[in-house]
């Protein structure tokens, strides 16, 4: 394989829409791939232009034919081309063809199998086939790229020993960073959640949290995002003051809203036990590059990063009473979260910024290929 032809398509069966955590990702990745000087396509669904996803049946023959098409039209015959792939269980006749044609072909884990059962409870009962066509798919492989250390060894194991590389989550320092306009209409001092309001994100206990005797006067809650809990965010913030639903706010405006919080909330829970292959959440990163410090559950990943690099507070999972305490001490102790909010700005600008991390991944797709290439 010749360096100069680097061509890569990124697959990304998902529908990344503008303002989720997947969408940030693809396109960072994507774009830190072209400084690199790859020559890159983003191959995904046109209902991800959608609002709302079509059907399941639709989605499903969707998928097939767009990578069908995919394969007819892409010159994977080029040297230097590879297939570049956000897990999914969809995307096995893909594995298929890059085996078949000797393709290298490369996949990004976000999260262990149960994850996709978690959000579609339908296809439950295709479990296990479904299952076996992933892992397969990560057997097949030419590398892997996973976002935590702990998915990091579990892939490993799944895969059956495949290259596996860490390239967890960042922040893009260029739109966040702690001199973001404050926004008008904040209240004087809160804290900030922002991101999808599903249940697994923690809302019922951040609600529960602001609810609390505990929570400092003074202090508001302000919550950005829609979901499944977005009725049960507006119901908290009519019934209580010092709570404001504010629904969604385009990504790139929301430095603002981060940068003048006492602390950023990452409340996540663990359904499943989903959450003991770790955490690296794009707020986390988002929040720590405007200076700002969090507060996360104790699960590994995130709490190993926080406690680590001294960034913020960890607390047990979907326990109100220890955020609400969390909360209180940082509002009354401005000097340690100013101090937390720095440590967290040095780390993320040190070694979490996209452009390096998209780095990080050309090198291993190369060092993979150059592995794989005789003489």
């Amino acid at each position: 394989m010749r360096s100069p032809d680097k061509k890569l398509v990124y697959l990304a069966l998902e529908a990344t829409r503008e303002g989720s955590a997947s969408f940030v990702h693809v396109n960072e990745i994507a774009n830190g791939l072209r400084a690199q000087g790859w020559h890159v396509t983003l191959v995904q669904p046109a209902y991800a232009r959608f609002k709302k996803s079509p059907p399941l049946p639709v989605r499903l023959l969707w998928l097939m034919a767009l990578q069908v098409k995919m394969w007819a039209g892409w010159p994977f015959r080029h040297r230097g081309a590879v297939l570049y792939v956000r897990n999914h269980n969809l995307a096995f006749p893909s594995g298929v063809m890059a085996r078949l044609s000797g393709v290298p072909i490369f996949h990004e884990i976000n999260g262990p199998y149960d994850d996709v059962f978690i959000t579609h409870t339908a296809i439950r009962p295709f479990q296990s086939i479904l299952i076996w066509m992933q892992k397969q798919q990560f057997r097949w492989a030419t590398g892997l790229c996973a976002v935590t250390p702990q998915l990091v060894e579990w892939v490993r194991a799944q895969s059956g020993g495949r290259p596996v590389e860490f390239v967890p989550n960042g922040a893009n320092t260029d739109l966040f960073h702690p001199d973001a306009k404050r926004p008008g209409g904040l209240p004087e001092r809160y804290v900030l959640f922002f991101g999808s309001l599903a249940r697994w994100h923690g809302v019922p206990a951040m609600i529960a949290a602001a609810a609390s005797a505990q929570w400092p006067a003074g202090v508001d809650l302000v919550v950005i995002g829609a979901g499944q809990e977005s009725a049960a965010v507006q119901e908290a913030a009519r019934v209580h003051a010092h709570v404001h639903a504010l629904g969604h706010v385009p990504h790139h405006q929301l430095a603002g809203y981060i940068a003048h919080a006492i602390a950023g909330l990452v409340p996540i829970g663990n359904p499943g036990q989903r959450s003991g292959t770790g955490l690296f959440p794009l707020k986390m990163f988002e929040t720590l590059a405007c200076g700002v410090p969090v507060i996360v559950t104790d699960f590994p990943g995130q709490a190993d990063l926080v406690r680590e690099h001294g960034c913020g507070v960890v607390i047990p999972p979907e326990d109100a009473e220890a955020l609400a305490r969390a909360v209180a001490d940082l509002a009354a102790h401005p000097d340690r979260a100013s101090a937390m909010g720095r440590a967290g700005l040095d780390l993320v600008r040190r070694d979490y910024r996209w452009p390096a991390l998209a780095q990080r991944t050309a090198a291993f797709i190369e060092r993979q290929i150059l592995a794989k290439t005789p003489g």
